[in-house]
């Protein structure tokens, strides 16, 4: 798993696998994005008002991962 941030526009990517390709996008709500890849698996997160959403600093953005799951394993 990788998270990109963008503090220019205040979005965080959550990339959940590091597969490439063509996605289907689905709107979760006013701030979530969800990206599904071939299957219908989900590929990605996409967080906007990332700072207010996940609760950090944008300033000094930090983001602490607890626990990784392999959720998509080879």
């Amino acid at each position: 798993m990788k998270v990109t941030y963008d503090p220019e526009v205040d979005a965080a990517y959550i990339y959940l696998t590091e597969r490439g390709g063509e996605v289907t996008t689905v709107k979760a709500n006013e701030n979530i994005f969800l990206d599904y890849g071939a299957a219908d698996e989900l590929v990605g997160i996409e967080v906007l008002d990332a700072s207010k959403v996940l609760g950090f600093d944008r300033a000094h953005p930090q983001i602490k991962i607890d626990k990784a799951l392999n959720v998509c394993p080879a």
